[in-house]
């Protein structure tokens, strides 16, 4: 029988509370609203950030602990007696724990801690929440044991994480059931949907945006130094302000000479991983069409001008040209587009031809980085050439095939699947492709020249298979071509968790094609043959840029956690690869590091002029090497005696090669003015933790060089303009004078090309340097796309 007080019968106070006790305030409502747009009384819409700080640029969106509106990093309730649940960031052994960190370890707490937890809380009324900090807030109500309940569920807690520390590591690294997240990329992207997008991992240099995205103030140096970069872009755009208009194909393309190093450039890097043409009849079209233009067939012209559009990327001249290779572009998907439109009928193979050569040709433009644009587009690629019968073996569909209609359709064929893996890959998409819809056999290893008019079936298989053809890296690259699209759709599927003996097959498997496809390579090789040699070096590319998606989703756990040491030595080990092969990593550029020497200089011009497909594969190696370099100077300073994974001062000479690399670009007219400031802030911040004692504030470092970086822009842009006879002055607008400048005509798709595009793929229109984009939800503060957690 309760106690009744002296005041126990006044109205409005309960008889079993004492005097002590103030009456219990009750809230109707919960707040939802943020702390900032509750203090000034607006509206808020509970996102994070809401609509009103995002447009006040008000970094620090917090909402109260106990309603977060759409979070999905807060931890569960502990177990209340009303509710009696087994949920303290743990599960039973019945059922599995599911992070709310994607990519983070699933493990399962020992039993014998689940159940003391169970008992202490459900002798008290606690009610706990974890916050998004990452720290536990606690409200207990009156009672006499709630101290010693409070320090006991404390207790609790530490031992639970250690725990499942301990358990995670030994659990992983002896059981194949227990599932490492290497999947689980946040849905809030509209312009990249899974893990193997390129973007993802920029989460892991929180030290370094960070600051970048604190110095975004109106009155920084670094936002005026962006704003006036901005002001030079937006000129430039305005003075090739051109509109696009139908002028006719074949009314601009060049002289013969200049003509031929742009089609013997398509030839030597395009026409051999991916075969579309045969080469002999293409080039007996081209002397025909220099004889007599008006004899030639229109689509022959458009494919000339979207071959030549390819190959202006590997010549010296790129940048005075790229304004015709757009428009080529251009005449070529509207002509596509007419055709389909019109004919009402089913396409015929020279029109999916095309369609091959400016899917290509826009996938290596990549205006604005629209790779999930290409990867729509590729997808009606797929459907066309199934709709032609290419995905059928071509005696289901033609009568008697002859051996190059055969073989020419196998071609095509493959080389439809590999735009599709490629661009899925690129995209974060899944293929939507299966082995179970096509039947057609892959193409033989014959010459262009070998291939008749003789009936499909006299052809004698195997009798060119060791010998090297234009395509043998295409037969390379098909070797591999079912388990990397096993490995892309796994990655980037519902279902994105793998184990890490899963990604160990991967691997296992992957490097074997490897291996294979670099014998096939040395043992056809000949001095009649080096013409195959950018086409074998990009295969080789290609391929180590599956291997590296398999493992970069694993990065963030291996800085800290050593069962994944090997993804770690991997991604740094296939990064300095892949940048020796494409010439990032040359001597010439300030680094000691001794590149391939049998590195063309033309595939050279390749990776630094291609604004699209070949700048994902080489901007993804850089990032693993930043990243090695920044977490090795880290962990140096913080003693904690590991041994470190790669040679700093290569890791230093190779970051300064990337950032001269990025210099390239800039001068070739792609403004990525993001990737080379962010290298130049990554190797400030490195040097600096050299220099510095530890719990030095690198925040200023990291901003200076951001802002010497930008300023270097500006320079290089203008030295751009003057190149191109553009007045530009800076603070005022130009008129349209497009008229005075001589050679090809200019327009505004030349120099849009990935200028509002950087190394993190948004806009910069919207937001001046905007480093804090929300490109992913569910992860540390919005500071990029990463699929694993930089914690264990």
């Amino acid at each position: 029988m309760p106690v009744r007080g002296p005041n126990a019968g006044q109205p409005g106070r309960r008889p079993d509370v004492p005097l002590s006790t103030p009456p219990l305030k009750r809230r109707r409502r919960p707040p939802l609203a943020c702390f900032q747009c509750r203090r000034r009384k607006v509206k808020c819409d509970q996102e994070r950030p809401c609509n009103n700080c995002t447009k006040a640029k008000i970094l620090d969106c917090n909402f109260p602990p106990s309603e977060i509106p759409g979070s999905l990093d807060h931890g569960p309730d502990l177990p209340t007696p009303q509710t009696q649940a087994n949920s303290v960031s743990c599960d039973s052994p019945s059922s599995q724990h599911t992070s709310a960190f994607p990519g983070q370890i699933h493990v399962d707490v020992f039993p014998e801690v689940e159940s003391v937890i169970n008992v202490q809380s459900a002798s008290s009324s606690a009610s706990l929440r974890e916050p998004n900090t990452g720290t536990r807030s606690l409200h207990v109500s009156q009672s006499p044991h709630s101290d010693q309940l409070l320090q006991r569920i404390k207790e609790l807690e530490a031992t639970v994480k250690q725990l499942s520390n301990d358990r995670a590591s030994i659990h992983d690294a002896s059981h194949t059931q227990s599932q490492t997240a290497t999947g689980g990329c946040g849905a809030s992207g509209v312009r990249f949907g899974a893990q193997s997008a390129w973007i993802n991992g920029t989460s892991l240099y929180s030290n370094i945006l960070r600051p970048l995205a604190k110095a975004q103030t109106e009155k920084s140096q670094l936002h005026q130094a962006t704003t006036n970069f901005k002001s030079f872009r937006r000129q430039i755009d305005q003075y090739f302000a051109v509109p696009v208009t139908p002028i006719g194909a074949g009314t601009r393309i060049p002289d013969k000479p200049l003509a031929d190093s742009f089609l013997e450039n398509y030839f030597d890097h395009f026409e051999g991983w991916l075969r579309v043409l045969h080469v002999p009849s293409f080039r007996s079209e081209y002397v025909k069409f220099w004889q007599q233009r008006d004899t030639v067939d229109q689509i022959f012209v458009l494919q000339l001008q979207l071959c030549m559009a390819l190959g202006i990327n590997a010549h010296p001249e790129c940048l005075v040209w790229k304004n015709a290779a757009n428009q080529w572009i251009h005449e070529g998907r509207r002509w596509l587009q007419d055709s389909f439109e019109r004919a009402k009928k089913k396409p015929s193979f020279k029109e999916v031809q095309l369609a091959c050569l400016v899917l290509i040709a826009e996938a290596n433009a990549s205006e604005n980085d629209q790779m999930h644009q290409c990867w729509v587009s590729v997808g009606q690629l797929v459907r066309r050439s199934m709709y032609l019968g290419l995905h059928r073996e071509p005696r289901h569909i033609l009568s008697t095939p002859s051996i190059i209609q055969a073989e020419m359709r196998r071609r095509l064929w493959t080389t439809v699947l590999e735009l599709n893996l490629m661009l899925s890959l690129q995209a974060g998409q899944p293929t939507m492709i299966s082995s179970s819809d096509y039947d057609i056999r892959p193409p033989s290893n014959m010459t262009d020249e070998e291939l008749t008019n003789e009936p499909d079936e006299t052809k004698v298989i195997g009798s060119s298979a060791k010998k090297q053809t234009r395509t043998t890296p295409q037969l390379a690259l098909l070797d591999s071509f079912l388990l990397r699209s096993e490995l892309v759709n796994k990655l980037n599927g519902i279902d994105q968790t793998m184990s890490y003996d899963e990604v160990f097959r991967f691997h296992k498997d992957l490097s074997k094609a490897k291996g294979r496809m670099q014998q096939t390579f040395r043992a056809g090789y000949t001095a009649t043959t080096a013409m195959n040699s950018a086409h074998n070096s990009i295969a080789n590319i290609i391929l180590s840029r599956y291997l590296l998606a398999l493992h970069l989703p694993i990065l963030g756990h291996s800085i800290r956690n050593p069962t994944f040491h090997f993804s770690r030595r991997f991604c740094i080990t296939a990064s300095i690869e892949m940048a020796k092969v494409s010439g990032i990593l040359e001597s010439s550029r300030g680094s000691d590091i001794r590149a391939n020497d049998e590195v063309l200089p033309s595939l050279k011009r390749l990776f630094v002029n291609s604004p699209g497909l070949f700048r994902h594969i080489t901007i993804q190696a850089i990032f693993a090497i930043s990243l090695e370099l920044v977490t090795s100077q880290e962990e140096e300073q913080e003693n904690l005696g590991i041994f470190p994974v790669w040679d700093t001062g290569e890791l230093f000479r190779s970051l300064q090669a990337a950032e001269a690399w990025c210099a390239d670009r800039l001068q070739a007219g792609i403004s990525d003015h993001l990737g080379y400031c962010f290298v130049g802030a990554c190797l400030a911040y490195a040097h600096s933790l050299q220099t510095e004692g530890p719990g030095t504030d690198l925040s200023q470092v990291v901003v200076q060089a951001a802002l010497r970086n930008v300023e270097n822009c500006s320079r290089i842009m203008r030295e751009v303009a003057d190149k191109l006879g553009v007045p530009v002055n800076q603070g005022t607008s130009l008129s349209s004078g497009a008229g005075n400048i001589s050679g090809p005509l200019p327009d505004v798709m030349d120099m849009s090309i990935d200028l509002t595009s950087g190394f993190f793929g948004v806009g910069m229109d919207g937001f001046a340097f905007d480093w804090t984009y929300p490109l992913d939800i569910g992860l540390e503060p919005t500071w990029g796309l990463n699929t694993v957690s930089n914690t264990m």
